[in-house]
């Protein structure tokens, strides 16, 4: 192999580059108010439901790699964080 051929080995290429970016949904609330009709008939003055989600989802072309950790063959020790959904419902007599 002469010099031009072993240039040609090491020059940097971007053949392994991967798209890297992401959609990621970390955190929704919802809620409703019930009513006032609806809730006098059985003696409260309030009533509201509500909902709470953490983590839903993440879209991303890295279909291997945690997104919130850059890959440079080092371990970062970083956690994919869990799913939590809260379900609730707050009652005012």
């Amino acid at each position: 192999m002469d010099a031009v051929q072993a240039a040609q080995w090491s020059v940097t290429s971007d053949r392994w580059l991967t798209d890297a970016s992401y959609l990621n949904l970390r955190q929704i609330n919802l809620s409703y108010t019930l009513p006032k009709l609806a809730i006098e008939n059985i003696g409260l003055s309030n009533a509201q439901i509500y909902t709470s989600a953490e983590n839903v989802f993440s879209l991303n072309a890295r279909k291997v790699f945690n997104i919130q950790q850059e890959f440079s063959g080092n371990t970062s020790n970083v956690y994919t964080p869990s799913r939590v959904i809260s379900l609730g419902l707050n009652l005012k007599f």
